[in-house]
């Protein structure tokens, strides 16, 4: 059997030679891959499984039912013997007050109560409990029915623990309860009371004799413990009343304040508002030193140095003005110049504002301010009343008068006071906040160690108390007053327990059903048939675009086909149809080759009916029947077999003599012709592409019937001349690897793959009926034709 190779090829449609541009339905051709399955999904593949393999889990879970009961009615019964104990602790104040041991009982955590299930199950218990005698005077580890299931190394405690069940609590609502369940399961209904009975004698013995002893001596050792604890008490007493006495004056112990903070904290604002006020001070001393170098080298006037006193400054230079103004007190010149004065002295602190506004005006909007020429128009008006007054009081102050330059020498000499007092002042702040500093840490420092003193004293407190307690737990313990075991139910006679028959068949059925289900999962696996539409798209990576059921076969004419009908197929067909209208109205699919994976997929069935479908709608359709090796298109329409395609390529008649009419409106046929030994070079020959040119002229949709991919090459050359190839799948027959080696073929060979028809024929509706053949390829050759073909080659 030969296998046909092909390698990629140009797409020839880009030389010219048929249809344009790939349509947009080509990227159907390479869809993205499938989504992750849901678990919707995934339970729906499972149901189909199970219902494919019904009848291998069916039998399966059969057998194991049937394997099931044949051990239940034949396997060896074994006894169960069960018993109850209440364990509870002694109430304390029943101990002290010497009431009966029936008395009032405390609570018994789970915990305690899973440490007696170990008592129980210890070997001490164990091995002490079947050193008992038995009834016939022997030990119980020398029952009969024990050692004749003893292999050496094992041991008659080693059996009895496998076999013993240990469990705490009641039922329904009593599952907290203080109870202790014991089971023993044996072959020897009496051997297994008898065994748990000595088992309970010996856990009550151990209570007794050996919990006495063992508190005792944990008395003794906790009161040594106590003892030490409380030395170290006394001493950590003692040491924190010897630090006490050494804190300092101003500590008070826990909780008090350290006032050597809050002073430091204090201090430390301060000095931050005097070093503010310093750097203001500053920073306007060298504002006024700056601007009076600027006046006098402008050669300004002296109301200009004048206006460099601040606001706040005037009051101080005032009095001292008044200080120097000595003469000022005189009676003639309070009588002669006391109006003048009064007058004056108003002028002039308008003067003086109005004079500093405006140099605050030049700094902050520049000479050529508004603002600045109506100040200037009153600083005028103003400096020519005083003017007058001056010329008025003159000759009586001319001894005492103070000037602009006295002034300003006093203002400055202010401003430089005021900063070697705030530096003497940050000295002695930065002195008082040291010490301060200081101070808080020595405090803080007893106070850590005031804190850890009473750490330690709380702990040890702590630990003393927890011993005292212990110790008087273990008192009621010694006493016999710390637990209360009471047996509610004694051993009794073993009840059968295995096998029970509801179990063993349940047990039976869950496991021939499972080993069922693993064989059924590994068979389906091993079965490499479609089950699904989306199994197709999955496994092919092509998107399906119809899905076809039984249609009638080739030669019952063009009255059969179902997409005339109303049936499921006729309504698949015209879905398809509805995929494909837009490109072949656009005229962007001129040209459709339809070729299947193997012989008998039903492509040819398939392209007549989809052919009817699409001229239904009004569209001109021609069906060339390509398979010049099987063809079928003069049966599917009723047309006669004669001179076709075949005749055609080798120019034996013209392309309008081989177009047939159709008992369907708007849909024609050109047959196969008559058979040739070389179909697959006719096709591959430079008329194929010219013919298809001519016949897209005449017609809307030309549709090409061709052989199987994996039969022949035919296809991947046919689908490299058209606008796009549909495959055609037939579940039941063809395989996964087929349909993938078919889908890879065409795609190796360049071809437009638009996507992939699924035929259900002959599977149910799960695909479950597949038989798997894999059919030959090289059976796919001219069948009742062959001859025919052979003697016109002989002839020629």
């Amino acid at each position: 059997m030969s296998t046909v190779t092909t390698t990629p090829a140009a797409d020839p449609r880009a030389n010219g030679q048929v249809g344009g541009s790939p349509i947009p339905l080509a990227a159907t051709a390479v869809p993205t891959p499938s989504a992750a399955p849901t678990a919707a999904d995934s339970a729906f593949e499972l149901l189909d499984l199970f219902k494919r393999q019904f009848w291998l889990i069916a039998m399966c879970a059969s057998i194991g039912i049937t394997a099931a009961t044949f051990y239940a009615l034949n396997a060896e019964v074994w006894y169960t013997s069960t018993a109850k104990i209440l364990v509870s602790k002694r109430n304390a104040a029943a101990a002290t007050t010497g009431m009966a041991e029936g008395g009032p009982n405390a609570e018994l955590d789970q915990d305690s109560l899973a440490d007696h299930i170990e008592m129980v199950n210890s070997s001490r218990v164990l091995d002490a409990a079947l050193e008992r005698p038995g009834p016939d005077g022997r030990p119980l580890s020398q029952l009969p029915s024990i050692v004749s299931r003893l292999e050496p190394p094992a041991t008659a405690a080693g059996y009895v623990r496998e076999h013993l069940a240990l469990s705490k609590g009641g039922d329904g609502g009593a599952s907290t309860a203080n109870s202790l369940n014991i089971s023993f399961t044996h072959a020897d209904a009496e051997d297994a009371k008898v065994v748990l009975e000595a088992l309970v004698m010996e856990y009550q013995r151990f209570l007794d004799n050996q919990l006495r002893s063992a508190s005792s001596q944990a008395a003794t050792l906790i009161r040594e413990t106590q003892e030490g604890v409380e030395q170290e008490l006394l001493e950590a007493e003692a040491e924190y009343v010897e630090a006490r006495r050494n804190a300092p004056l101003l500590f008070s112990g826990e909780g008090s304040g350290n006032v050597y903070v809050d002073k430091f904290r204090r201090l430390e604002d301060e000095l931050l508002d005097v070093e503010i006020q310093e750097s203001s001070v500053k920073t306007r001393l060298d504002k006024v030193k700056e601007a009076l170098a600027t006046i006098d080298e402008s050669e300004g006037t002296d109301l200009q140095k004048l206006a460099l006193i601040d606001s706040e400054s005037l009051e101080r230079l005032g009095m001292f003005a008044a200080l120097q103004l000595n003469a000022g007190e005189s009676v003639e010149f309070k009588l002669q110049a006391a109006d003048q004065a009064a007058g004056a002295r108003t002028e002039y602190d308008l003067l003086m504002k109005l004079m500093a506004e405006k140099v605050r005006l030049q700094a902050d909007f520049g000479d050529g301010y508004s603002e600045i020429q109506k100040l200037d128009e009153q600083i005028g008006m103003i400096r020519g009343i005083l003017d007058e007054k001056d010329a008025a009081i003159a000759p009586l102050i001319e001894e005492s008068q103070i000037t602009p330059a006295t002034l300003l020498e006093a203002y400055i000499g202010f401003l430089e006071h005021d900063l070697a007092s705030f530096a003497e002042r940050k000295v002695e702040l930065n002195a008082l906040s040291g010490e301060a500093e200081e101070n808080a840490k020595t405090l803080i420092e007893f106070e850590l160690q005031d804190a850890q003193l009473l750490a330690g004293i709380e702990r040890k407190q702590a630990m003393y108390d927890g011993i005292v307690d212990q110790l008087r737990t273990l008192d009621l313990a010694a006493n016999f007053s710390g637990f209360v075991h009471e047996l509610l139910d004694a051993p009794k006679v073993g009840e059968p327990t295995w096998p029970k028959l509801p179990i063993c068949l349940l047990g039976g059925a869950f496991l021939g059903g499972l080993v069922g289900s693993l064989l059924a999962l590994g068979s389906d696996r091993k079965d490499d048939r479609f089950r699904s539409a989306s199994d197709v798209e999955r496994e092919l990576n092509v998107k399906v675009l119809g899905r076809i059921g039984k249609l009638p076969g080739a030669g019952k004419g063009p009255d059969a086909l179902a997409a005339d009908t109303l049936s499921p197929e006729g309504e698949s067909f015209r879905t398809m149809r509805t995929v494909l209208l837009p490109e072949v109205r656009g005229g962007r699919l001129r040209t459709l080759v339809t070729t299947s994976p193997l012989q008998g997929d039903g492509k040819s069935t398939t392209m007549a009916n989809l052919a009817c479908s699409v001229a239904q709608t009004g569209l001109r359709v021609l069906v060339v029947d390509a398979d010049m090796r099987r063809p079928t298109a003069h049966k599917q329409f009723s047309v006669p077999l004669k001179q076709g395609l075949s005749d055609v390529l080798q120019g034996e008649i013209d392309p309008a003599s081989a177009i047939l009419s159709t008992k369907l409106k708007n849909l024609s046929v050109m047959t196969a012709g008559n058979a040739v030994s070389n179909p697959a070079e006719l096709i591959q020959s430079d008329t194929f592409p010219e013919l298809l040119r001519r016949l897209q002229a005449e017609f809307d949709l030309v549709m090409i019937d061709i052989g199987p991919v994996l039969a022949v090459s035919d296809p991947i050359i046919a689908g490299q001349t058209s606008d796009g190839v549909l495959l055609v799948t037939r579940v039941s027959k063809d395989t996964k690897a087929q349909a993938r080696d078919a889908v890879a073929r065409l795609r190796a060979g360049g071809v437009n793959l638009l996507g992939c028809v699924v035929n259900t024929f002959g599977a149910d509706g799960s695909f479950s009926n597949a038989d798997g053949y894999y059919g030959h390829y090289g059976d796919y050759a001219y069948g009742d034709r062959q001859s025919e073909a052979k003697t016109k080659s002989t002839s020629a």
